[in-house]
């Protein structure tokens, strides 16, 4: 049975796009779509039309899609966290909304989740039905792209869609696509298309080192000059809460051992910042370590161990990680709120000075210090300059040469 608490779980407008479309991509959807619409004029509401050519739901599971329930094998490789995000994202916007799904071979099925009815204890059906596009009256973009498989996903009588610095409809569109863009970046340059009201999201890389991602081209491509992981064992050696480690090994069955989070360190190229639009230039604000949960940005420009300050203005850097990790980074379930665990900043800290200190160093060295020598060198440096990693079998730096810089 839901209630109010149900509807208030921290998503928010741009939350819960993110939510659909995680599941898309979950579900191995090459092609998403968003549409935002104006329905009732008088009450001044929206609605979302939401489609994308998964591999679909089930009939049978169909049934249980909008229950909270905690997933207890997680896959490590999909961006899903428990059994509350689809529902949270819905209940978010709206009292109302409608699914439909067909999976290979079966037929389409459809379902529905209404806030007021599940709040007195009534359990929506599921319902074979005729294809959507044959009767239902609805501007889809993916026209005849699902006839194997695939999810609609429609949103009534939405009461808000808000947008942070966006002031008209055109604007929250344009800056949706743009924040898209820039979350499922990794996605978009292997070739998953998604469109906001019938226009394709653009791939773009704030570390601005992928050259197939917006805006590389015409900046200049940035330089990785420092790459390192951090393995679970490393962060079990300095854990002293054992249970902690415990109930990570109890969720995830396989072993963990040797999964990592990677981070690397960025120096942009010294190009014409007029190229760039605000978000992307170099600057204090924009500087600093952003965050990717699996392939999606989750955060970005966080300040640790750097902290802002002018002199990192062309220092940005990316830590990457697999949902094995969140309780180190306290993921919730919007996976838009965390915080970084000591541990991993320690961890982070300390090899940045392992691996700079040979090349930069004094014997005193900091690793803010070591990061404005290595940023203030590889701004003139040639972009084809070897990048410095960790060599993973004796656990020793390597790079282009062992003389200090």
């Amino acid at each position: 049975m839901l209630n109010e608490g149900h509807r208030n779980l921290g998503f928010s407008t741009y939350d819960s796009a993110r939510e659909l479309i995680d599941d898309g991509i979950d579900s191995g959807a090459k092609k998403i779509s968003l549409t935002i619409y104006q329905g009732d004029v008088l009450k001044n509401s929206w609605c979302w039309l939401y489609e994308d050519t998964g591999s679909g739901i089930r009939s049978s599971t169909l049934r249980d899609v909008f229950k909270f329930s905690k997933n207890l094998e997680p896959d490590i490789l999909k961006n899903g966290k428990y059994h509350w995000g689809l529902t949270g994202a819905v209940l978010a916007l709206a009292k109302r909304t409608d699914i439909y799904s067909k999976t290979i071979g079966d037929d389409w099925y459809y379902t529905y989740l209404d806030f007021t009815e599940s709040s007195k204890g009534l359990t929506p059906q599921v319902y074979k039905c005729a294809p959507p596009l044959l009767t239902q009256d609805f501007d889809f973009t993916l026209r005849n792209e699902q006839e194997d498989s695939g999810t609609i996903i429609h949103i009534r009588d939405i009461n808000e869609i808000n947008m942070p610095g966006t002031y008209n409809f055109d604007g929250l569109l344009r800056e949706l696509r743009n924040k898209l863009g820039e979350t499922y970046g990794d996605d978009l340059v292997q070739g998953i298309e998604i469109y906001i009201n019938g226009e394709t999201a653009e791939a773009i890389d704030p570390l601005l080192l992928n050259e197939k991602a917006r805006y590389v081209q015409e900046y200049g491509k940035s330089k990785e000059f420092c790459k390192f992981n951090i393995y679970f064992g490393e962060i079990e050696d300095h854990l002293k809460d054992k249970q902690f480690i415990d109930e990570i090994k109890e969720v995830y069955l396989n072993d963990i051992s040797k999964h990592a989070i990677t981070v690397r360190l960025v120096c942009l190229y010294h190009g014409n910042k007029a190229k760039l639009p605000v978000d992307l230039k170099p600057s204090i604000i924009n500087s600093g370590f952003y965050i990717k949960r699996n392939k999606r940005l989750i955060g970005r420009a966080e300040k640790f161990i750097i902290g802002s300050h002018q002199k990192f203005t062309h220092f940005r850097a990316e830590i990457t990680f697999s949902p094995v990790f969140d309780k180190f980074f306290a993921v919730q379930v919007n996976k838009s709120r965390y915080l970084v665990h000591d541990i991993i900043v320690n961890l982070i800290n300390e090899k940045i000075i392992k691996l700079l200190k040979p090349y930069f160093g004094e014997k005193s060295s900091s690793a803010p210090s070591l990061i404005e020598k290595a940023i203030n060198h590889y701004k003139l440096s040639p972009i084809e300059t070897p990048t410095i990693i960790e060599n993973q079998e004796d656990n020793k730096s390597f790079s282009f040469n062992k003389k200090k810089i």
